[in-house]
């Protein structure tokens, strides 16, 4: 109904390795000797690194997750059934797990709003994001609802030269930011338009997104900017 689900990680054990991953590459990086707790030093790492060093360290943990052969099964576990309820058993998936930072007042970290299946990728993948710490606010992101969604999607054309500003500017006072805890997972619709915004908050967010479609389903349009299986996804 609403073109996204929020619900609780269905494979706890996975989450953990995956943040104990994620946690092990940032001590390395910033050269962390003492003990902290894990959630401390999400929602706190623009404490101990500098926001001009923020993304050679995402890049950092994008490497290091991805060179696990074992991690699209395990991220594809957080999610299973909820996944499978909508696009089915049989499935391909984004080849890489895509990591983002957003620290405090940090303008380089904004994701202006834009829609997946937009960007050549399939209308009939979900995405699935999943936050390292609890989100909330303008440390989450914000989604518009579906039926605004689709209707601007539909006058895409109108757009062309003013730019996607101006449906942002005409109904931002209409998106939601969404409420997810630490051990939840959210579901969405390549459909829906989403994006951040300046993080305002005093606690940095770490999340985790990727996406899943049926094998079989459509993949992008016949573009060359279409992203198909064999470079952007592949079978799970």
């Amino acid at each position: 109904k609403k073109g996204y689900i929020i619900s609780k990680i269905e494979n706890k054990k996975n989450f953990e390795i995956i943040e104990k991953l994620v946690a092990k590459t940032i001590k390395s990086h910033i050269k962390l000797k003492k003990k902290v707790k894990n959630i401390h030093l999400f929602n706190n790492l623009h404490k101990y690194i500098e926001k001009q060093n923020v993304n050679n360290l995402r890049v950092k943990i994008y490497n290091e997750l991805n060179k696990n052969s074992k991690l699209l099964d395990m991220y594809y576990s957080l999610a299973k059934k909820g996944i499978e309820n909508i696009v089915g058993s049989e499935l391909a998936v984004q080849t890489k797990v895509n990591i983002s930072i957003q620290t405090p007042n940090d303008e380089t970290s904004k994701l202006e709003m834009h829609a997946d299946s937009l960007s050549g990728e399939s209308k009939f993948q979900v995405v699935l994001w999943v936050p390292l710490v609890n989100v909330f606010g303008n440390k989450s992101m914000y989604i518009f609802d579906k039926k605004l969604s689709i209707n601007e999607i539909n006058k895409m054309e109108k757009y062309k030269y003013s730019g996607m500003n101006l449906i942002y500017n005409r109904n931002k006072n209409k998106k939601k930011f969404l409420k997810i805890k630490k051990g939840e997972y959210l579901i969405f619709s390549p459909n829906l338009l989403h994006g951040n915004i300046t993080n305002t908050t005093n606690e940095t967010r770490i999340s985790m997104n990727s996406r899943f479609k049926n094998l079989f389903s459509n993949y992008a349009e016949k573009t060359k900017f279409g992203k198909r299986i064999g470079y952007f996804y592949k079978p799970l």
